[in-house]
């Protein structure tokens, strides 16, 4: 808490080149005094890996850097092939071996009850046959948390275990089951449709690997837990998933005008620091035809007014008065369209940053040192302008 403002650290999603940008972003903060004062970080997908690093940890912030590098570099690829030969790799396989046929049957009878239905209303009913009846008990997601459960990154730590003199941790998943947002805290972990998980112990790996899944690359994690309820306690299946297709910014756990009906583990701040590993807006260059090329560009469109949406939502907090500060470094900003600052030099533009990848492989050092100090340089410079006021180190070189 700075000034009496609690302070709200937003982390998008992007894979490995959010996990760099967001970086660079804390390197900012720390230099400017600002990280050891925020209250809260909210996380989502590739952003919830670094997110959970920090928080899982209580270092000084070169250990921190170190050790994030360290992870970018190796990359996590080479821990899932490795996790494959494990007992999680081998019975995703062979539950996949299974399931796959099932789901044809499956598929076919109910197809089969849809042509023979005679009204709409019975070729609903129709449709919901057979509706999940084929689960599959461990996935590639399962190989995924497995990885992310090793010695160098997480290991065996709990949710509730996360040190407390780091800041609260809030991990943003969604649940396809009811479309909603999911949360892990150190304290619980649930939705407002599902309630609070009940007798279960989430660990740090599986609460960043349904954040991270990825739902057109990783399966959902498919579990049932007891749940609270408003009347009492009951079993629900949840399917958890990747939680940028409901929050993407992951800032959605700061607004304090939400009904508590419809909350669930929400955070309300005075100053929020959204970081946002996007890549800013589309070339119009490509020219997506056909089915793959179709589903992937309709995929980013609907994930970038998600964002559009979400920028309106905090400018929109800030003019009414809901939050103080809005600080928003943005990998694939306008640079042209920044405040002015005179004590600083311009961020280094994004040039071909803007296609890095978004996936978990080996990261090159160049490609590593260029999207951390864009983080750094873009957040140095928006700290200057929008914070200026507020006693910061921000001329650190």
């Amino acid at each position: 808490m700075r000034n009496g403002q609690r302070i709200g650290l937003a982390f998008s999603g992007g894979g490995s080149r959010a996990i760099a940008f967001h970086l660079g972003c804390m390197k900012a903060l720390d230099q400017c005094k600002l990280l050891g004062d925020v209250d809260v970080i909210s996380s989502v997908s590739g952003g919830s890996v670094l997110a959970a690093l920090y928080c899982s940890h209580e270092e000084d912030f070169a250990a921190f850097e170190a050790r994030a590098k360290t992870l970018l570099r190796q990359g996590l690829m080479g821990r899932i092939y490795a996790s494959m030969f494990s007992w999680e790799g081998v019975s995703a396989l062979l539950f996949s071996a299974i399931a796959f046929p099932l789901a044809v049957i499956t598929g076919l009878l109910r197809w089969l009850a849809v042509v023979a239905a005679r009204d709409w209303a019975g070729r609903a009913r129709a449709g919901r046959l057979f509706r999940g009846v084929v689960r599959r008990w461990r996935t590639r997601t399962d190989v995924f948390e497995r990885a992310l459960r090793a010695r160098g990154v997480f290991g065996r730590m709990l949710m509730r275990d996360l040190p407390a003199g780091r800041p609260h941790l809030v991990i943003n998943a969604a649940d396809l089951r009811t479309q909603t947002a999911f949360r892990f805290t150190r304290a619980r972990a649930g939705s407002w449709r599902s309630g609070a998980v009940v007798g279960y112990e989430f660990r740090v790996s599986e609460a960043v690997a349904a954040s991270a899944a990825f739902p057109v690359l990783l399966p959902s994690i498919d579990r049932t837990f007891i749940c609270a309820g408003d009347v009492a306690h009951t079993r629900r299946r949840l399917l958890l998933t990747d939680g940028g297709i409901y929050d993407n910014l992951g800032v959605q756990v700061f607004d304090r005008n939400r009904p508590a009906k419809y909350a669930f583990a929400l955070e309300p701040v005075d100053i929020v620091i959204a970081c946002v590993a996007e890549p800013g807006l589309p070339s119009g260059e490509d020219a997506p035809q056909f089915l793959v090329a179709r589903l992937r560009t309709a995929f980013s469109t609907v994930h970038r007014q998600l964002h559009v949406s979400g920028f309106a939502m905090l400018h929109a907090w800030r003019a009414a008065g809901a939050i103080q500060r809005l600080v928003m470094p943005y990998l694939g900003q306008d640079d042209s369209k920044l405040p002015e600052v005179k004590d600083l030099p311009p961020p280094t533009e994004i040039g071909s940053l803007r296609d890095y990848p978004v996936d978990f492989d080996a990261m090159p050092d160049d490609a590593c040192e260029a999207l951390v100090r864009r983080g750094y340089e873009q957040t140095r410079w928006l700290l200057s302008h929008y914070m200026k006021d507020d006693a910061l180190d921000w001329r650190a070189p």
